[in-house]
């Protein structure tokens, strides 16, 4: 462990990023790091990979905040810790099973009467904690015997029963102002140390706790590929000779061959890698810089010669500058090189300032199996918890011509180009890596070709298409990862039958379109749509009325596990009366949902399988676009209530409604359509 005062880490983010990595920490508690709220972006570049952070700034002002970095596989979470006026406090949990307890404590300078009672109340509030670190920058004179603030202070943490561990000078003028305290833990090698980061010196200590080590190493089973893989694999691949149009059995002899082939040109190896992903802009300049870095610190350490200092100093300024501008340069080639991708752009940015969601605790096989029953039974408690007897008389059946019948064969050079336009993936069900499937599709397609239109003709769905691996993903950062109610399923699906569903997802999209089958007011996964375009169009109408001087009320609307809860009966039904699917093409539907199956996979645990009978995956292709067809009959009932607007955006409902002052009781038909909205629900998720 280590203490530093860096007094502001946003200009020394990448000095602090490798005296993380040389001195092998497992946490760096940090004070006094001037971060602003919500901006994360200097945290995140001065964690290194495999590390995390957990912060809290200043209020308000200049200057101050805590923050501490820490090692992802020692589980931290931040702990209510209540507001002191005379100093700042950040309270972590270190942990699950037996934790202990770690406190973050800054001090501004200068005398503040109160700070020893308020001090008081926190240590009295710790009492129900057995094991406690307290760590920080307390700004008063321990080592002076003449200080009486120090005096007092020393004899408030005896009275707790405190141990303070830091002795000698923390400061480059002197004094003891960085302090390390324990209660009921063992903490030894405390060594104060100059790291030329601040006008503080950092605090080395170590602490026993019991704590499984981090992982040096890690084992990974996998096909070693490299640039001759995927011709070796195309001049291999010999198309199996087949007169069977049976997609099951096209897709079983597709999948025997392409797995005999890779056994013999790059069979599966188990072989250890880094723990942790390698810095992807750290270059050879960079590692030549740190080394004559590291040179200059042990010639000074030998002569102290002030010479010395000054060009270390200056040394690790340009070491300093030098990362960032390779970060720099790293971002911007990926920004520039992904110029008409939103979805890139939105994530390059994010990684840069938004701290990373913390990931699903898996360890075992045991903790795939728990999430498997939770998903389960949280649709079945949905489900159960609707009284058949509250459901809704239907609404009536519209005449809807037939749109489309049957799904038209598509061609190689269509197909070519499809697959060229997708972007790789992993998933453990794969017989051949996406890159590799890609690489090699000049050989392979016409034997995908043979697979897809089999499929289309046929109606039927290959079995192989069906079976999903759920990737447990985090809602939103700010939920508890130890909670699963904290995570959505994602499926993973093997590439093949994402190629499938985006043929199946193009023309069906092409009938929508033609036939305006959409609602107009449904902003969710729709090309030429999107969150930004339902905030303009709801907060123009709002604005508009508010200029005209009427008041408006709107009321958000969200539904528990709406892809989940997703009735396979009833949507067939939708897709046959609401959208005009028939024949082939609602058989290829009904195929498409019938004897769905899925497992939780996370690293190299795996849960078992179970039947998925209810829900669209969420993660696939034709997912999002079979649940806004599900809920087409939502706005005959929102259409039906004139004068209250809505939009929607995929399962979000957005409802508003205008009037004059003197018109509240219009308010009542809010209420009458709301009924309407809970009513429906209830029977658009049972049969």
């Amino acid at each position: 462990m280590a203490l530093l005062n860096t007094r502001s880490v946003n200009n020394k983010t990448f000095l602090l990023n490798d005296l993380i990595l040389s001195k092998n920490m497992d946490f760096l508690f940090l004070t006094d790091v001037w971060q602003q709220t919500s901006d994360y972006s200097g945290l995140i570049e001065l964690c290194p990979s495999g590390y995390s952070s957990l912060s809290q700034p200043r209020g308000s002002g200049r200057g101050g905040g805590l923050a501490v970095v820490f090692r992802d596989h020692l589980p931290c979470s931040s702990t209510t810790s209540g507001h002191f006026a005379s100093f700042e406090l950040q309270l972590i949990k270190v942990g699950r099973k037996d934790p202990f307890y770690c406190a973050v404590v800054y001090r501004p300078p200068g005398p503040n009467s109160s700070f020893l009672q308020e001090f008081s109340d926190f240590l009295s509030s710790t009492v129900k904690l057995s094991r406690l670190v307290i760590v920080g920058d307390f700004n008063i004179h321990v080592d002076d015997p003449s200080d009486l603030f120090a005096m007092n202070f020393s004899s408030l943490m005896d009275s707790f029963s405190f141990t303070q561990h830091v002795s000698g000078p923390t400061h480059t003028r002197g004094h003891t102002l960085d302090l390390v305290f324990t209660l009921s833990l063992n903490a030894d090698s405390v060594c104060p140390e100059d790291v030329y980061i601040s006008d503080h010196h950092c605090i080395f200590f170590n602490l026993s706790v019991s704590a499984s080590p981090p992982p040096a190493r890690r084992m990974v089973s996998s096909r070693f590929l490299n640039e001759s893989t995927a011709s070796n694999f195309s001049a291999a691949f010999d198309p199996p000779c087949s007169s069977d149009n049976d997609p099951d059995s096209l897709t079983s002899q597709f999948n025997e061959h392409c797995l005999s082939i890779l056994d013999n040109i790059c069979p599966v190896r188990t072989r250890s890698v880094p723990a942790v992903n390698p810095t992807p802009w750290f270059n050879d300049s960079l590692r030549s810089l740190k080394r004559q870095c590291r040179k200059i610190e042990r010639l000074w350490k030998k002569t102290h010669l002030h010479v010395h200092l000054l060009h270390l100093k200056d040394l690790l300024t340009s070491f300093n500058s030098a990362v960032r501008d390779a970060r720099v340069s790293y971002f911007s080639n990926l920004v520039s090189q992904s110029k008409g991708n939103p979805k890139v752009l939105f994530n390059t940015i994010s990684s840069i300032v938004s701290p990373a969601s913390p990931t699903a605790s898996i360890h075992s096989v045991a903790d795939c199996e728990n999430f498997l029953s939770f998903f389960v039974d949280k649709v079945n408690k949905v489900r159960s918890s609707i009284s058949p007897s509250a459901l809704s008389p239907p609404l009536p059946t519209p005449t809807r011509p037939i749109i489309l019948d049957s799904f038209a064969p598509v061609s190689l050079p269509e197909l070519t180009k499809l697959v060229n336009s997708m972007k790789t993936s992993a998933c453990p069900l794969h017989i051949l890596p996406s890159s590799l499937f890609k690489s090699a599709f000049q050989s392979i397609g016409p034997s995908v070709l043979s697979i897809i239109n089999a499929s289309l003709v046929s109606g039927q769905v290959p079995a192989y298409f069906k079976n999903a691996v759920i990737h447990p993903l985090l809602k939103k950062p700010s939920l508890d990862p130890s909670l699963h109610s904290s995570f959505r399923p994602i499926s993973k699906l093997p590439f093949i039958s994402k190629i499938l569903e985006k043929v199946v997802a193009k023309q069906l999209t092409a009938a929508l379109d033609e036939h305006n089958i959409y609602d107009s007011f449904q902003s969710g996964f729709r090309r030429a749509h999107s969150t930004e375009t339902a905030l303009l169009r709801v907060s123009n109408d709002l604005l508009t009325h508010s200029d005209a001087g009427d008041c408006s009320v709107l009321v958000l609307l969200d539904l528990t596990a709406a892809f989940d809860t997703v009735d396979h009966h009833l949507l067939l039904e939708r897709l046959r009366d609401w959208v005009g699917l028939s024949g082939s093409a609602l058989e290829w539907f009904s195929s498409y949902l019938s004897e769905r199956s899925f497992s939780v996979a996370v690293s190299k645990f795996r849960s078992s399988t179970t039947s998925l009978t209810h829900g669209v995956p969420q993660g696939s292709v034709l997912g999002p676009l079979l649940f806004l067809l599900y809920l087409l009959p939502l706005q005959h009932i929102l259409s039906s209530f004139k004068g209250i607007s809505y939009h929607l955006y995929a399962d979000d409902i957005q409802l508003y409604i205008s009037f004059k002052p003197h018109e509240m009781s219009k308010l009542q038909l809010l209420h009458t359509c709301l009924d309407s909205i809970k009513t429906w629900m209830v029977g658009a998720f049972f049969s």
